[in-house]
């Protein structure tokens, strides 16, 4: 994998999300860097709402969707070997419903079924990323940043609750940290602890990390779409393009993943 590949593979992941119908809000559209604050956030042991507040402030992230649920992705080249970091973080804040009959009178109406409550937080427009991958390396995607994170976080209710709730699912991919058995070359953290590694068989690119997030965390949108003409894979399109997409990426080398080790359950 190359980093002109990985950041395409971000914008197929944007891109994903808005066929969906997830309204992505872009704030940097190519490979995030290494960022020192928020390591330290890490290893002094914050909690999950400080993290998550301070990569927002810090907009330090690629994209969000549904209420200010965050994905980020990062490429680090070392020599000839590369190392990723892919991570998903769901908000800790989520909308207070207000109950129909203040919402009824608040708005004037007299009928509170008729009252729109929900707010789509507004997507980015991605004709303005699809500009040359040597040109976005470095460039940030600022617009509206105060309205994204206002939005993102309250879910255009204009008040936010936290409730704890959010999920985190981390991928990570690093040859220099194989450990036979012990800590796999690639793997995904499910939850907030720093231990506990699910070992990943290939090397995932963040289309399919993103399609993984998606088809888990958002079922309803992901199996919306449907060709009954296919067979193939009950005829979902997102089920299919997920088993192209899986099929067309590298396995991890047979050096990074010993015989032993497929044994262990994991993730192929």
């Amino acid at each position: 994998m190359d980093r002109r590949k990985f950041n395409k593979s971000i914008l197929a992941s944007i891109q994903l999300a808005e066929k969906l119908g997830l309204e992505p809000q872009t704030i940097q559209p190519s490979s995030l860097p290494n960022n020192s604050r928020l390591r330290s956030l890490v290893d002094d042991g914050a909690t999950y709402l400080t993290y998550y507040q301070e990569t927002v402030d810090l907009r330090h992230l690629n994209f969000f969707v549904g209420d200010g649920d965050i994905l980020q992705f990062s490429f680090f080249e070392q020599g000839r070997s590369f190392s990723l970091r892919y991570a998903f973080f769901g908000s800790p804040y989520r909308p207070v419903q207000k109950p129909l009959e203040l919402v009824a009178v608040e708005s004037g109406g007299d009928d509170p079924t008729s009252i729109v409550q929900d707010v789509n937080v507004g997507r980015s427009d991605l004709d303005d990323a699809d500009v040359s991958i040597e040109n976005q390396e470095d460039e940030t995607v600022e617009e509206s940043v105060p309205e994204i994170e206002d939005e993102a976080l309250d879910g255009g209710q204009g008040q936010a609750e936290i409730n704890g709730a959010g999920l985190s699912l981390r991928y990570e991919y690093a040859e220099d940290e194989y450990r036979r058995l012990v800590h796999p070359c690639a793997h995904l953290h499910i939850g907030w602890q720093r231990e506990g590694r699910v070992p990943v068989r290939r090397v995932w690119t963040p289309e399919l990390f993103a399609g993984f997030v998606f088809r888990n965390m958002f079922a309803d949108s992901w199996f919306r779409s449907q060709d009954g003409n296919t067979l193939d894979m009950d005829g979902y399109e997102s089920e299919i393009f997920f088993k192209r997409e899986k099929r067309s990426i590298q396995r991890v080398h047979e050096a990074m993943f010993h015989e032993f080790e497929a044994e262990v359950v994991f993730l192929d």
